[in-house]
């Protein structure tokens, strides 16, 4: 009976081992910023306009996930994708979002680059989150 539990664990030790470096690849975290610039407001369409920034490498600015939050409230005023240059920007209509406080968060994003089916580079993009910008 021992011998039989002892084989067992060689045989999943053995299985873990052989699983690993299929898994293997280098990791390399990236820090981020994101900024907000400043508003706009068009007292006709009662529309306003905040635009910012991702700070980061390249691979890291285009396409990340921006939300901007209204701190008192609270409420998310928008969530917008960044351009290649790493510029956002988000839009909504003055009745749906009191002003007062904002902050920008940029969510985490994982880049895998993968050769044959297995992982070679995984690139982690950090997590973000503005200073509190008053809109008042």
């Amino acid at each position: 009976m021992r011998r039989a539990v002892l084989l067992g664990a060689a045989a999943l030790l053995t299985a873990g081992l052989a699983v690993a470096p299929a898994q293997a690849g280098k990791k390399t975290k990236v820090s981020s910023q994101v900024t907000i610039a400043g508003f706009t407001y068009n007292g006709p369409t009662d529309t306003v306009t905040f635009r910012g920034a991702v700070g980061s490498n390249a691979k890291c600015r285009k396409g990340r996930k921006v939300v901007l939050r209204q701190l008192e409230v609270p409420v998310v005023a928008g969530i917008t994708r960044s351009k290649k240059s790493g510029k956002w920007k988000v839009r909504f209509t003055g009745d749906d979002v009191p002003p007062g406080n904002f902050r920008a968060i940029v969510t985490k994003k994982v880049i895998v680059k993968r050769r044959g089916g297995e992982v070679v580079k995984k690139t982690i993009c950090k997590r973000d989150a503005s200073p509190v910008f008053d809109a008042d």
